[in-house]
Formats: structure tokens, sequence, C-alpha cells
């Protein structure tokens, strides 16, 4: 998958003055296209956080020439964070693959191939 949603949950935040912490972790791969880039990132209701911005990790990827083959490296990869600012009760929080943008070329991506994944979700106060 290039582009699109990798999990989706629904979370019952209990305050609005807490902050959601997010952690998701498996394995990323891409293949295909030497230079390309792809960013695994979360979303909350549909919106990326911007308190205290997006929570994204990327992979891009060089490939090395071996034996007259292409080496792909499946590692493994986690995305995390913290979001302030999102208001109390049902939040979608969804896990998104897509493009890193800026002249970056998109890359066919595995998530989680052959591995256990995780996916935590706890509401966090700061003070």
């Amino acid at each position: 998958m290039n582009v699109g949603t990798l999990y989706t949950v629904t979370y019952n935040k209990k305050s609005s003055i807490s902050g959601l912490k997010v952690l998701w972790s498996g394995n990323a791969q891409e293949l295909g296209v030497p230079y390309g880039c792809s960013r695994w990132y979360f979303t909350f209701n549909d919106n990326e956080c911007s308190n205290p911005g997006k929570i994204e990790s990327i992979k891009f990827n060089v490939y090395y020439e071996a034996l007259n083959e292409v080496v792909y490296f499946n590692n493994p990869f986690t995305v995390q964070g913290t979001c302030q600012g999102i208001s109390a009760g049902d939040v979608t929080v969804t896990l998104k693959v897509g493009l890193c943008g800026l002249n970056y070329v998109g890359q066919e991506t595995l998530t989680s191939w052959g591995t256990k994944t995780s996916l935590m979700i706890e509401e966090t106060f700061h003070g």
C-alpha cells in the first residue's frame, strides 16, 4: 500500500485537559523505487496533531546492489508521540501511510509483514 489507512481505533478520552499518547510498533519496508520516501503518521478525528506538532516517522531508502540484485530491508519501526488539545469524548485515532511530499517518489510499502504489531493509546496529563 502506498497511501491509506492501516489501523483505526475509537478511544474514549475522559478529560479535555489531557493529551493522547500514541505508540505503534512493528516493522516497515519499502519496495520498488530507489531514493523513494514513505511516511507513517497518526490522525485524530481525521486531522493531524497541531499541538505540539505532527506525529510521524519516515523511511527514506537508498537501495544497494549486491550480486546484481536489489536488497530490501525490513526493519523494526515505531511511530510515537503525544497530542494535546483534543476534546473529551470519542476520538478516532488512525495510523496511516502516505507520501513524504517535496518531490520524493512514493513506494510500495509493507507494514508489519510477518511479525507482531502493537498499538498503544493512553491518556496523559502534563503539569
